[in-house]
């Protein structure tokens, strides 16, 4: 839209004179971008000591809940802790909040051959923005690699476990050692490195120098070349050996390694308690670090709009005495749109106030009063730090104490009103479930073909690479097109207009060519019209989606798709008949469809487009397969299952030619067939292929969760 010029100096716009509205061009709106509302962080210096509690817990998974406990007083800053005996069925979130970034490194078939046991973990106080570190081709050792910025330097933490027994073990230490030098290459002049963990080096005697430092006995240890060329690698990457606590066995097997001859001082003493229990062989130990730290505060963005506390008298008061029709006159459908989706984000940003959404800084069974013994606690543990002595090492554990007993029982009232819910208020329960199966937080930083990006803007953008590399619109012609839709029946367009848009009492005449149009552009108030029609075309269109479709649809399902699946096996199983399925999938289903092909299948059932309808298009889209075939079919989204009751070679004939009409609708529709597997519930297999390709065979015995 051009404004109206009064002279080469002035323009002015129809808004009400009598409201104070901030300076507006339609031709200059903004859509808001991807980062316009991300977390804008100031980093403000912080002189304090960093403090990391390093042990061997000799597994978690057993006592999680006693963890998690412990870890809800937040005392230290970092905890390395080694034997952590994790797996990927229990999340971080189950033993830190949201006051840590964890990282961890659990023991798994390609690091150990060993099928439990072992594994590592570094959880990091989030405000100090620590990040992972991937160095490449080392797969082998249990350890984990992690950046934290300080105030004019970084700090290099490494945690890692090496198992008994393992001083042979030559890949281990060569890529743990091609770690180090890969990490060593990308530090700084002022930045230091720390590395620590249980090494199981039982055999080294360490003795200190006159000048205070450790080193090995080589006159007391034993000759073992890779142990010998790590200690190398260590001292040339300029690291100290830290700790000469010795187990009741008179061995050091938790070591720390940490940079000398650099502003950061490290400092290590023993831990005045246990996180949970007494590890035999392995004494907890404390760092502390002195440092400028830098504290990440958000002062943008965690941010939404408090629409509670809307001004809409004044909202209403400013758009009812906007001249619309000075305002729209002579522009076309999409500019009025623009101009339209512009005032009316302006007014929401002005008469709706934004608030900072802040993260909790207790546990919700948290007091008053176990704040305050909490800061006690906190207290006395960073003047142990500063002073340890037994006298402040007891005033630890006196405070400790008080602080554990009231933080068990206020977590047993808490976990008791939770339990109680599953009666009296089961959904309010089950969300409480979900969210504690939730990982907490945002990935500090992400890699994409050896590229990594820390940075909102960076990050964004490698999503955006790998999303446009998958994605492909092939161009095809209009026979081809009207051929992929054939099979989608002709319904009567559905009038968004009618159901979706206001009375045309409350409308302006001139915003009745703005609404349809709005609801079609890329603007966040077209989002806004897709959300509101979305229940209202799915109820139109549900009785046209397959019901053998079990994905995004209401009270369906992987587990509904399973039951209706293993219901039919056995029902066949019990007339002594054999059943053979074929599993197939879709390569990147939903980057590969055809827009073209999409758009004529939805103006068959007379559906509009937009990205929240996405799900309910691709379904759309897929939908016209279920009526193609004609053998029993189960899908989930584009994970579609074929099978069939074989009686003899006709019944197995008939399956390959259904399969063959799903490789054709395939083909027709763009859409790139995976071969994944045929089950068989007997031992005679018929050889099925998809295009020409024999499919892999595999004779089921038993029943398996299959999407």
């Amino acid at each position: 839209m051009t404004p109206r010029q009064l002279s080469t100096q002035q323009t002015v716009y129809p808004y009400p004179p009598n409201l104070s509205w901030p300076a507006f061009h339609p031709n200059q709106l903004t859509v808001p971008s991807v980062y316009q509302y991300m977390p804008q962080y100031s980093r403000m210096p912080e002189y304090s000591n960093i403090q990391q509690s390093t042990m061997n817990v000799g597994g978690i998974n057993t006592t999680i809940a006693n963890y998690a406990l412990a870890i809800s007083s937040a005392s230290y800053d970092l905890y390395a802790i080694t034997e952590t005996w994790l797996t990927s069925a229990t999340l971080s979130s189950q033993i830190f909040g949201p006051e840590y970034e964890v990282f961890r490194g659990d023991r798994t078939a390609s690091n150990s051959c060993k099928g439990s046991g072992g594994g590592v973990l570094l959880a990091v106080r989030s405000n100090l923005k620590p990040r992972q570190l991937f160095p490449p081709d080392c797969t082998v050792p249990e350890q984990v690699w992690v950046a934290v910025p300080l105030a004019a330097s970084t700090m290099f933490v490494c945690v890692i476990y090496i198992p008994p027994k393992f001083d042979n073990e030559k890949p281990l230490f060569d890529q743990h050692r091609h770690s180090l030098t890969w990490i060593v290459s990308k530090m700084k002049a002022n930045d230091s490195l720390m590395v620590l963990g249980d090494f199981n080096f039982p055999a080294i005697r360490w003795t200190r120098t006159p000048t205070d430092k450790l080193i090995p006995n080589l006159a007391l240890t034993p000759t073992n070349e890779l142990k010998h060329k790590l200690l190398d690698e260590y001292s040339t990457a300029n690291l100290s050996q830290l700790n000469d606590m010795c187990n009741n066995s008179s061995n050091v097997l938790d070591l720390c390694f940490a940079s000398s001859g650099t502003p950061i001082n490290f400092t290590l003493l023993p831990a005045p308690l246990p996180l949970v229990k007494d590890v035999r062989h392995h004494f907890p130990f404390l760092v502390s670090i002195s440092c400028t730290t830098l504290d990440f505060r958000d002062v943008a963005g965690n941010t939404f709009m408090d629409y509670r506390k809307g001004n809409y008298d004044g909202m209403n008061n400013f758009l009812t005495n906007i001249n619309w029709n000075q305002l729209l006159a002579n522009l076309d459908a999409d500019t009025a749109a623009d101009t339209w989706t512009g005032v009316l984000t302006e007014a929401i940003n002005t008469f709706v106030p934004r608030k900072q959404r802040q993260p909790p800084r207790h546990p919700p069974w948290s007091t008053p009063r176990l704040q305050i013994l909490k800061s006690r606690k906190r207290a006395a543990l960073k003047k142990y730090a500063k002073h340890p002595t037994d006298r402040w090492r007891n005033h630890y554990r006196s405070r400790n104490r008080k602080y554990s007993i009231l933080n068990k029982q206020l977590f047993r009232r808490h976990q008791h009103r939770i339990q109680s819910r599953l009666k009296r208020d089961p959904k309010k329960f089950w969300n409480h479930v979900n969210e504690q199966r939730k990982e907490t937080g945002l990935p500090t930083a992400m890699i994409l073909d050896g590229e990594e990006a820390t940075s909102t803007e960076s990050i964004s953008d490698l999503f955006r690479r790998q999303f446009s590399s998958v994605f492909t619109n092939e161009a095809v012609g209009e026979t081809h097109i009207a051929k992929a839709a054939s099979n989608v029946p002709l319904r009567p367009p559905i009038d968004l207009t009618r159901w979706s848009l206001p009375s045309p009492s409350v409308v302006p005449a001139p915003l009745s060519k703005v609404l349809p149009a709005a609801a079609q552009t890329a603007s966040p108030l077209s989002k806004l019209f897709e959300v509101i029609v979305l229940d209202f075309i799915k109820f139109n269109c549900c009785d046209y989606v397959a019901l053998e479709q079990h994905g995004f649809m209401a009270k369906r399902s992987t587990n509904s798709n399973l039951v209706s699946y293993s219901s039919f096996i056995l029902r066949t199983m019990q007339q002594r008949k054999q059943i053979d399925a074929i599993y197939t999938d879709l390569s990147a289903a939903f980057d590969k469809l055809n827009h073209r092909i999409a758009v004529a299948k939805l103006e068959r059932l007379g559906i509009p487009q937009g990205s929240h309808l996405g799900p309910l298009i691709f379904l759309l889209y897929m939908n016209d397969v279920h009526h193609l075939l004609g053998c029993h079919k189960l899908s989930y989204a584009d994970d579609i299952k074929l099978f069939t009751v074989v009686e003899n070679d006709t019944d197995c004939q008939f399956l390959q030619e259904q399969l063959d009409l799903f490789a054709n609708w395939c083909s027709e529709n763009r859409m790139n067939a995976i071969q994944r597997v045929e089950f068989n519930l007997c031992s005679d297999l018929f050889d099925f292929d998809i295009s020409r390709d024999t499919i892999k065979k595999r004779f089921l015995n038993h029943l398996k969760s299959h999407p």
